[in-house]
């Protein structure tokens, strides 16, 4: 297919930590990633939206055209991570997917990405079980996903020994991917010969002979070539970079392959616009007359002759090994300079304490609830990725003992999910970093909770006190926090989460909220019994038994709750684990009582007295939970002081008509008063399905005028206003009221002030419309119409035709 034997790769690892909560399932709302919900939604947006949608410039700014960089770069996703983006950016989910069928295409069946484990857990310092099933686990989901058994693997940290890459061979992985020091001897003659990454050769692929006998391929990447484009300057120009990588072959006649291999989000998070400039260099690369391909299709198409011996225990990112994982080794001290990483190797026993615990009580208890407990395990990743109920059913019809005791079938799914969360706490990302007063560690710890739970539940073993025995020696470098105990009582404890704290959040939304029989709330089911709500004024008080289903574990409890709205933040609620019906009752009548005497500060004191310790304000919800409950309040007092508001503004209207006929600077509280009469106007007219221009000039200009500034909610209108006529053109590309309307909207999306890089979208969509349409069309279209389209190209800074 291809002349050349100059081959170019470039590999991206693509993850994020695993970020939801373990009893919900869900990433809540993060104020530290503002603008944005949380951290995946910012590194997305920067990242990996970026790389599936990079923009080709000309010499003047000008898109000339974007470019899917996963269609030509090899890669490999997190799976936690790609089902986050399935699940939240489908669109981008499509795009990654599409990618490697179409490399798949070009290069005889060999696509762009390889498979990494289910959880980023550093392989040579886990159980071979824990390795067996992770490594299960990414492949399995490399599949669904992909259609296709992956060929290669990427480690986590590229950390290796020779089991790690035995697991991998029994299971058919072809090769893997690490850095040139971590390859200790190479045969060459019948003789080992020492190597280096100074030496060694990494055009060439090895192949590793494992103690079995069984071998396994290894890709070394240039190593110095990755590091100037993760931590250098080489990713500010892409034609420089593409000349990196062509001067880096040896001036021989000989297969040769040269690879970098970077985390993804180098490309765009890490370095601005990186993506940008990866497009650049790839499509330079192309037309050099290097075949750029990826790693699967190289080595399919040259078989390795070379032997090669690893360095065990070694990683890409820790020169002293794995010490980083485990122990005070320097990494990350140049993050603080001063503080040390002692905490590593207490928080490290601490999770290896209970990873022993888990693996103990999975041996004891697997045999009792399952036929055949491993293979459980192992087929679980069928559950984690799709918990539909006939799903479920299916997995427990397979691996359950055959009496179908509802008992039995909950501790079943709770010992898949002991290990799930087993493994899941043995995340690289906890030690990585400066001090275990972080989030990364932290959200380790949450998963360790959920599984001394877990523990407690199946065996009734209680390990918490000695599991914080040996956290409490993790000390923080910062003295005001403590040590990892302390974190944990502070930070751990109350994201925990359980049927009667699940029943009172779900109580408190219901003040705010159409009231339904049945419906899912984060990883719970919930089925509403009989209920009753009483009003007095703006109070409302509302109580009822509610059944709390887990999706995860199928463990059902009903729950008597009772919620009460006192005015503005004063929400309160509680629930208790229901005996029997007459409770309800019992409630009913007491709430009545007071109601009926309107003794409402009574009905807080019932709620702490009768409900403790289970009863809970809006301090203690979830951040999403908290948002959508203030919106909620918020929305009727901005009624009522928008009554306020217009009643001034008409008042003083003449006045401030007279001020601006004067051409005289406003008073500071007019120009409050007159933003937020605008804004109001501006809303109104772009919330109108056909949009009156004339009046949105005239409102646009009035507030240049007088420079008020205008809220992003118009802006966010407006985007979404020339999104979707081009939407519309795409299906009527002819249409002159839709190229009319976008020419106005655009030229007052300027007007206002607003960045070209708020009509990403808009771009995206005009580029298909583009290519897709207009281009095959031009010879026929009236150049009046051309004309117009001409217009609007240039005001979203795109290339036309």
């Amino acid at each position: 297919m291809f002349k050349s034997e100059k081959y170019i790769s470039i590999f991206g690892h693509f993850y994020q930590p695993p970020r939801y909560n373990p009893w919900t399932l869900n990433i809540d709302l993060d104020i530290s990633a503002k603008p944005f919900h949380d951290w995946n939604d910012k590194v997305t947006f920067e990242s990996y939206q970026a790389n599936a949608y990079a923009r080709l410039k000309d010499n003047e700014d000008f898109i000339e055209n974007i470019i899917n960089n996963y269609e030509k770069i090899s890669f490999s996703f997190g799976p936690l991570l790609l089902s986050w983006i399935k699940e939240n950016k489908r669109f981008l989910y499509n795009a990654i997917i599409e990618a490697d069928k179409k490399s798949a295409e070009k290069f005889s069946g060999h696509g762009n990405a390889i498979a990494q484990p289910y959880a980023h857990i550093i392989m040579p310092l886990a159980n071979k079980k824990d390795r067996e099933v992770d490594i299960y686990w990414g492949i399995k989901y490399f599949e669904k996903n992909f259609e296709r058994y992956p060929e290669g693997f990427w480690l986590p940290e590229a950390a290796v020994d020779n089991l790690t890459l035995e697991i991998l061979s029994d299971y058919g992985i072809k090769f893997v991917l690490l850095s040139p020091h971590q390859a200790k001897s190479i045969k060459l003659n019948d003789e080992w010969i020492n190597v280096n990454e100074n030496n060694l050769n990494t055009r060439i692929p090895y192949k590793a002979i494992l103690p079995s006998g069984k071998s396994i391929g290894i890709i070394f990447y240039n190593r110095f070539l990755s590091g100037q484009v993760a931590f250098g300057e080489l990713l500010k120009s892409g034609e420089f970079l593409a000349r990196k990588l062509l001067e880096s072959f040896e001036n021989k006649n000989y297969p040769q392959l040269v690879s970098i291999a970077t985390d993804g989000e180098t490309y765009g998070h890490h370095k601005p616009k990186g993506e940008t400039e990866l497009a650049k260099a790839l499509t330079t690369l192309e037309t050099s007359g290097a075949i750029v391909t990826n790693l699967s299709y190289f080595y399919s198409n040259n078989p390795p002759t070379t032997e090669v011996q690893i360095n065990e225990n070694t990683s890409w990112s820790c020169p002293h090994g794995i010490e980083r994982w485990r122990s005070n080794c320097g990494c990350a001290s140049d993050i603080r300079p001063g503080w040390n990483q002692e905490w590593r190797t207490p928080l490290r026993k601490a999770i290896d304490y209970l990873r022993d615990n888990v693996e103990s009580t999975l041996n004891k208890l697997g045999p009792i609830y399952s036929n055949d407990i491993n293979s459980a395990i192992l087929n679980y990743e069928r559950v984690i990725f799709d918990n539909n109920p006939e799903n479920v059913s299916d997995f427990i019809n397979e691996f359950s003992i055959k009496d179908f005791k509802e008992s039995n079938i909950i501790n079943l799914l709770k010992l898949m999910e002991l290990e799930r969360n087993s493994i899941l706490m043995q995340s690289s990302d906890g030690w990585f970093f400066e001090d275990i007063y972080r989030p990364e560690p932290i959200e380790n710890l949450r998963f360790a909770k959920r599984v001394l739970q877990l523990l407690q539940e199946l065996e009734n073993k209680d390990l918490e006190e000695d599991f914080l025995n040996i956290l409490k020696d993790a000390k923080s470098n910062d003295n005001r926090i403590g040590n990892g105990k302390d974190i944990y009582n502070r930070e751990v404890l109350s994201s925990v989460m359980n049927a009667e704290k699940i029943g009172s959040s779900y109580a408190m939304r219901l003040l705010f909220e159409n009231i339904a029989k049945e419906n899912d709330y984060y990883s719970y089911r919930i089925i509403l019994g009989p209920y009753k709500l009483f009003e007095l004024g703006r109070a409302r008080v509302l109580i009822g038994i509610s059944t709390i289903i887990s999706k995860i574990t199928w463990r059902s409890t009903p729950v008597l709750f009772i919620s009460l709205y006192y005015g503005w933040y004063n929400i309160y609620a509680g629930t208790k684990i229901l005996v029997d019906q007459s409770m309800y009752m019992e409630l009913e009548k007491k709430v009545d009582e007071l109601i009926g005497k309107g003794m409402l500060p009574d009905i807080i004191d019932l709620i702490h007295k009768e409900f403790y310790p289970n009863y809970y304000n809006l301090n203690n919800l979830m951040k999403d939970d908290q948002k959508f409950i203030v919106n909620n309040i918020l929305e009727s007092a901005i009624i009522e002081l928008s009554r306020h508001y217009d009643n001034l503004y008409n008042s003083y209207l003449p006045i401030m008509e007279y001020v601006r006929a004067l051409e005289l600077d406003y008073p500071k509280v007019f120009e409050l008063l007159l933003q937020y009469q605008l804004e109001k106007i501006l809303i109104e007219i772009l919330e109108n399905q056909v949009v009156d221009f004339n009046r949105l000039d005239y409102i646009i200009q009035w507030a240049k005028n007088l420079e008020v500034k205008i809220d992003y909610l118009v802006t966010k209108l407006l985007t979404e206003k020339i999104e979707n006529n081009i939407k519309y053109l795409i299906k009527d590309p002819l249409n002159i009221s839709y190229i009319y309307s976008l020419e106005k909207l655009l030229d007052s999306y300027y007007q206002l002030g607003n960045p070209i890089d708020n009509l990403w979208e808009a771009q995206n969509l005009f580029i298909y419309l583009r290519n897709s349409i207009l281009r095959s069309s031009m010879p026929n279209m009236d150049k009046s119409i051309l004309d117009h389209y001409k217009l609007i190209s240039r005001n979203l800074k795109i290339k036309f035709p």
